[in-house]
Parts: C-alpha cells; structure tokens; sequence
C-alpha cells in the first residue's frame, strides 16, 4: 500500500476594477493501475480534475484584505466564498475509465475553516510539518459538498 497526497494549487484571480477572488485547481492524481484509494477512516477517495474561480462576497477593502482575513479566520474560525464558475470531474479510483461525474460548482459556495484538535481531519493531517492547516468545503447550489482536509506545505 502507498500514501499519495492529493495536490490543489490556489492562486489568487486578480482582475482589474473587480473583487480580489481566487483560482483553486484540482491536479490530477494519476492513479495508473491502483485498485482503491482510501482516507485513513477507510473511506473511498475519488480522484478529482477541474477547477473553480471565487470571491468574497461584498467589496472587501484591498489594503486591509490581509487584516480582514486573519479576523475572520479568528472569529468566525473560516470563511465562505461565492463560486463565479468552475466545473470538477468526480472519477472513482479502480474503476472503468468511462466511470465519472461532473458536478458544477457556479452559484454554489467555497468554505475554508480551522481543523479543530481530536478530529478525524486533525488525526489525517497529523503526520504533516505544517503550521497552515484547514478543511476545504466545496458546495453546489444543489448541494453536493466535497470537503477535504488540506494542508501548506512549508516553503522550501
């Protein structure tokens, strides 16, 4: 058995005379020949492709976005976005190549929030050396949630 890392690239979507939003992208794992891919608690893992854009909703401030998002984070223990577009491919690992889902995320909300200690997240993301750890909650306007324990890694 191997331990593979799922990797999202967040960057921030800086578009002129616009709210400051960000881009996350779902790389794919290339799974090859695995038969199952699994979380620590056994639950089945799918591989995930695609991408969404979001933004804070409201007019945040540019030269206090910083501060307002360590306030949030304090306060509110995480903070929501509004999805503008993105699609993501729902791929189960070891099954038929022709076997996906494709769940659209427009209208729908992206959540960052703290991992609390004693948490099957925190248990997950124990044996990571990162001071930067968060559950990452993505949500159709249908419903559909795909949520994540992610981490930072340190800067090499």
């Amino acid at each position: 058995m191997r331990r593979g890392v799922r990797r999202i690239v967040i960057e921030p979507n800086l578009i002129p005379g616009r709210p400051a939003g960000l881009k996350l992208r779902f790389v794919d794992l290339h799974p090859g020949e695995a038969t199952r891919c699994i979380d620590l608690r056994g639950k089945a893992q799918p591989n995930l492709l695609g991408g969404v854009k979001a933004r804070l909703p409201g007019r945040p401030h540019p030269e206090t976005a910083r501060r307002d998002f360590r306030q949030t984070l304090k306060r509110k223990k995480g903070f929501e976005l509004d999805i503008i577009e993105g699609t993501i491919k729902v791929e189960a690992v070891g099954s038929d190549a022709a076997e996906y889902e494709r769940l659209d995320f427009s209208g729908g909300t992206l959540r960052i929030s703290v991992v609390y200690p004693a948490t099957d997240e925190a248990r997950e993301l124990a044996s990571f050396n990162s001071d930067r750890k968060f559950i990452l909650t993505l949500k159709t306007k249908s419903g559909e949630t795909i949520q994540l324990p992610v981490f930072a890694p340190e800067a090499r």
